[in-house]
Parts: structure tokens; C-alpha cells; sequence
């Protein structure tokens, strides 16, 4: 990856740099919605206050119960985890949201800062820049994930500070004295985020890409520099074993493709199909346009290395949503070096880049612009608190101040805000992190198979139901819904416009009858939750049936 000797731009271009980082992060600071931060929160205090790895599941029922493949997650995010949940206890919710915020922030910054070292001209970093923080807006989820969004751009910088193999005499050598920092890069990604793979799988792209060089490119390349070069990097790559699962991730990796777990989750949708589904990734399309278009205007002269890399994490970001902004941001330095070229050699393009840059500014400012004023409005600037509604807060401070201890079957987004919250012994029925399959498939037979529900609810002993009586994402009456509504073991102890709350009659003496709210609320509330989604513009399909269930029941005698 030789750098052209172009010249940066001035002062002030300088400064669009400065702001564009700027913009990123304060539409960075967007409130708390994720479902797997809680459970990452929980686990990391969880980690602080015993100073020890997890030896089992101390918030769910799952308990020893962890199926195969699964045991990894139990330590497998350990480092991140620490962090978050050390910025919330520092500065509570703002300080989770500053830490993704300066995460998201540090991948351009890290673009223009890095380029600007190796002699790259302005306007090519800053739309390289610009494409890869209107990217990374998409993806704001507090999760370690944020960890590998920002590690896959350094180690792409940390590779080519290496220095690939160039095509004159003499060879110069080989940097090896980075590949330390590689190693120490991919030892703190292994303890944060199963993300390393793909890390990994850089670095083996890099050295098929450079061995390639020396034996198809005929390249004059010592043999012993090669050796040395797959030594070092080897070791570096030894490095992600240094996790308290060892091999396993790895293992549980290759397993976890195709099962059922990755078909049900909505970010293992291709980009296709998350566009068609109303994510406009657009810079992402953007970004791999360029990117094909300059691979292959340079597909005589380009570097083997480079290639390898841009097309390997082009082939990823193809099969699923989550490694978009991985594309983006590792082939951001390619870009922009590409671009850099093409100014000296075509001047229309040097006095295009300008006017791209500002189009796509302009665009994301269209694109981002009303849901990040509509959110400043409602939560401020700093945006320091959880999205409202997504998570049942008020349902967890009753049974905070009820004392409402034992098995509680929540909705899966829930569980992991259940599990933070629970600081008295009690367990989850399951969360996010899905450690026991047969859980799972117990989970959504609860919802859904009204025959099987009463025996599984007795059979896991389950005390305490915190549920939306509809389905958040597609509007549908859960079944559980209408079984709780009648059965007469099921007490309503609590209601709101996010969540019920059901308890066991005469598990909890504190709670007698006298003290529950009459069923009938449950289907008023249907009403009232079906009617705000069609107010807000949700299609009507599935919400005007669950009106209509809802006013059947009501409409019968008591």
C-alpha cells in the first residue's frame, strides 16, 4: 500500500475535518436502545464487584444449563463489558452513550489522522471520512460491537504501516515492529468481541495477499523477509487465543453459521433486504460503488494486498447487515488513496471531489437531520437517559418496591433490562444472550401455543410475567395475551403504556387479590396500544385484528 507524495489541503480543510468529527459525535449521542446493553451492563458489574470470570448464567434460568456453542458468551465480550459498565458507573447513562459516541467518532478521525500522515490530499479523506461517519449513524447500538466497528480500520492502518511488498529494487523490508502492535490489537479485540475473527481473517487475507505478490507478481521480495513476515503475524494471530475460551470462539463461530438463531436475527439480513425493509444504508451503496469502480479502473496496477482485503470485507458486508460499517470503514484508506491518484492524474476529478464531498453532506443532512432534531428536542443535547418505551422501566420499579422475587418470564428484548435490574436473587426465563436452546423454543411456544402454555409457565415455575400485550414488532396479539386475560391463576398487578405485569395468585403475600387490578383493563389497554401504533403510521394489518379481538372480549359478559 505505497502512498502517492500528494500534498494535504489547507488550513481549512483541516477544520471540515474537525467539524465532520464534531457532527459525528453529537448525532452519536442519540439515547440508550439497545437490548443487548443491559445484560452486557449486567454482566460487567457483575465482573467488578466478584473480581472473577462467569462459571455459570447468574441471571437467567439457564443456570449450568448452556447449551453447546453457547458457553463462549458467558466470558467472551469480559473486557468491554468492564468498560461499560465502569462508564456507567462513572457517569451512569451519559457515560455510556459518551463511550459510544467516541467510539463511532474515532473511526473517521482515525481516517483523516492516518491519511493525512501518509501524504493522502484532503477532499478524498474527507469524503472517504464523510461516507464512513454517515455509515456508522446506522449503528449505534450499545454493544461491544462498537469495539470491532472501530478495530477493523486500525488494524487496516496498523497492516499498512507493515508495508506491503512494492514493486521496485530494492526491497526496503518489512516493518515488522508493528506486528507487535497487531498482536496487542487482536489480544484486547479477543477479550471484547467475537469480532476478532474477522480480524483475523484480515490479517490471513493480508498474507495470501502479499505471498501472492512474491510468487504470481514475481516481486523481489526475499523469501527470509516473507518468513519473518508470517512468523510475526503468526504470532500476532496466537495472540486471540489469550481469552478465557481459548479455541472455542472460534469453534462456536463456524457452528453458529446457518443455525436458527442467526436466521432470527434481523441484523443477519443482507443489505438488500434491510434496504427493502426500510433501512436506508445509502452510504453504504455509495461506498461499495466507489469502491468496485476504482478496483477496477486500477485493476491492472492495483495492489493484490489492498484488493484482497477490500474485496474479502465486501464479500462479508453482502451477507449480513451488521458488517456494513466494517466494509465502509476498511476500505476507507483504499479510497482515499485511490482518489488521491486519480487527482494527479485527472484534473476534472480534483475539481469534482469538492462538490462530492459537500453532496454528500448535504445528503446525510437530509437523511439524518429531522430524526436527530426531533430527538434533541426531546431529550436535549446530551441525550442522557433510555429511549422512552422500549423498555419497562416503570413495570421494573413496581416490582423493585413490591418485592417481587423469583422466575420472571419477560419479553427476550426485556430480559436483559430485567437482568440489570434485578439486584435481589431472582431469575430471568431468558435474554439476548440466548444460552439455552430448549429455553428458547420454550419461550416462544409460551407466546404463541396456548395448550402448552400452562404447563410450561407451572413447569419452569414462573412467578411473574412482564409482557407488551402486543407483539413490538409487528403489532400481533400474543396469544399469552388472551390466555393471561382468562386464566384465573394469572392476577394483573400492574399496567401501563409499555408493559403488564402479571404475578402467580398467592405467590406473594403482599400482593393479595384485593390489591390486583380487574382483567378487563388488559383489553382496554389493546385498544389504546393499537390505536397509538396506527396514529403513528405502523401498517394496520395485524393492529385491526388485535382491535378486534380486544372489542369481542369486551363486548362479552363478564
Amino acid at each position: 500500500m505505497s502512498s502517492p507524495s500528494s500534498r494535504f489541503g489547507p488550513a481549512a480543510l483541516t477544520t471540515a475535518g474537525i467539524l465532520l468529527a464534531a457532527t459525528v459525535f453529537a448525532l452519536a449521542l442519540q439515547p440508550l436502545w439497545s437490548n443487548d446493553l443491559w445484560w452486557h451492563l449486567a454482566t460487567g458489574r457483575y465482573l467488578l464487584e466478584t473480581r472473577g470470570f462467569l462459571d455459570t448464567d447468574p441471571f437467567s434460568i439457564a443456570g449450568n444449563s448452556i447449551s453447546p456453542g453457547r458457553t463462549t458468551i458467558l466470558n467472551g465480550y469480559w473486557l468491554a463489558q468492564v468498560i461499560m459498565a465502569g462508564c456507567y458507573n462513572l457517569a451512569g447513562e451519559r457515560g455510556v452513550i459518551l463511550l459510544r459516541a467516541a467510539l463511532l467518532t474515532a473511526v473517521p478521525v482515525l481516517l483523516l489522522a492516518y491519511g493525512r500522515r501518509r501524504g493522502l490530499s484532503a477532499w478524498p479523506l474527507l469524503l472517504a471520512a464523510a461516507l464512513t461517519g454517515w455509515t456508522l449513524l446506522y449503528f449505534t447500538a450499545e454493544r461491544p460491537n462498537l469495539f470491532t466497528i472501530l478495530f477493523v480500520p486500525a488494524l487496516v492502518c496498523l497492516l499498512d504501516r507493515i508495508g506491503p511488498a512494492p514493486r521496485q529494487k530494492p526491497f526496503p523490508g518489512y516493518a515488522l515492529g508493528w506486528t507487535a502492535a497487531v498482536g496487542v490489537l487482536l489480544l484486547a479485540w479477543a477479550n471484547m468481541h467475537g469480532g476478532f475473527i474477522l480480524g483475523a481473517a484480515v490479517v490471513g487475507c493480508y498474507l495470501l495477499g502479499e505471498t501472492a505478490k512474491v510468487f504470481l507478481l514475481r516481486l523481489p521480495v526475499p523469501r527470509r523477509a516473507l518468513a519473518l513476515l508470517w512468523g510475526s503475524l503468526g504470532a500476532a494471530l496466537l495472540a486471540t487465543l489469550a481469552t478465557p475460551a481459548g479455541i472455542a470462539p472460534y469453534l462456536d463461530f463456524i457452528g453458529f453459521q446457518g443455525g436458527v438463531l442467526q436466521e432470527k436475527t434481523a441484523e443477519f439480513l443482507n443489505p438488500f433486504a434491510a434496504a427493502a425493509s426500510g433501512v436506508a444504508v445509502y452510504p453504504y451503496f455509495l461506498a461499495g460503488l466507489l469502491f468496485a469502480a476504482l478496483l477496477l479502473r486500477r485493476r491492472r496496477q492495483v495492489d493484490l494486498t489492498e484488493a484482497a482485503i477490500g474485496l474479502f470485507l465486501l464479500a462479508v458486508s453482502l451477507t449480513a447487515f451488521r458488517y456494513l460499517p466494517l466494509f465502509v470503514g476498511g476500505v476507507g484508506l483504499f479510497v482515499a488513496r485511490e482518489l488521491t491518484r486519480l487527482e494527479d492524474e485527472i484534473p476534472a476529478v480534483r475539481k469534482a471531489l469538492p462538490a462530492a464531498v459537500l453532496l454528500t453532506l448535504l445528503a446525510a443532512g437530509v437523511c439524518e437531520g429531522p430524526a436527530a432534531a426531533g430527538k434533541f428536542r426531546e431529550y436535549g443535547l446530551l441525550r442522557g437517559r433510555t429511549e422512552a418505551g422500549l423498555f419497562p422501566q416503570q413495570a421494573a420499579d413496581f416490582l423493585e418496591r413490591e418485592q417481587l422475587t423469583g422466575v420472571r418470564f419477560g419479553h427476550f428484548n426485556w430480559g436483559g433490562y430485567l437482568a440489570w435490574r434485578q439486584r435481589d436473587g431472582s431469575r430471568v426465563f431468558i435474554d439476548g444472550r440466548v444460552l439455552n436452546l430448549p429455553l428458547f423454543h420454550a419461550y416462544t411456544r409460551i407466546l404463541w401455543i396456548p395448550e402448552e402454555m400452562r404447563g410450561l409457565l407451572d413447569r419452569y415455575g414462573v412467578t411473574t410475567i412482564v409482557m407488551p400485550r402486543l407483539n413490538p414488532s409487528t403489532g400481533e396479539l400474543y396469544a399469552l395475551t388472551e390466555f393471561l386475560a382468562l386464566a384465573p391463576e394469572w392476577l394483573l398487578a400492574y399496567r401501563d403504556e409499555t408493559a403488564m405485569v402479571m404475578v402467580r395468585r398467592g405467590s406473594f403475600p403482599q400482593l393479595p387479590d384485593h390489591r390486583t387490578l380487574p382483567k378487563r383493563l388488559i383489553y382496554q389497554d389493546v385498544l389504546a396500544d393499537a390505536g397509538r401504533r396506527l396514529q403513528a403510521g405502523e401498517r394496520p394489518d395485524h393492529l385491526l385484528k388485535a382491535r378486534e379481538a380486544a372489542l369481542r372480549h369486551l363486548s362479552a359478559p363478564p
